[in-house]
């Protein structure tokens, strides 16, 4: 019943929400997280990013 955002998220997104009826609430802790890969086949090239939230890295070769 509640939209939960964390604290990085900007305050003026949340009042946007909340202006459009949504109820918001801080999130205890950051939840989720990811690493990806992205592989340019035409360009023989890759790319990776990784969540600054969490430890971990994004490694291809």
């Amino acid at each position: 019943g509640a939209v939960v955002a964390e604290t990085g998220v900007p305050a003026q997104a949340v009042q946007g929400l909340r202006d459009k009826g949504h109820k918001v609430i801080a999130a205890k802790a950051p939840h989720g997280g990811a690493q990806a890969i992205w592989i340019d086949w035409e360009h023989g090239t890759l790319t990776g990013g990784s969540d600054p939230r969490k430890d971990g890295s994004a490694l291809g070769y």
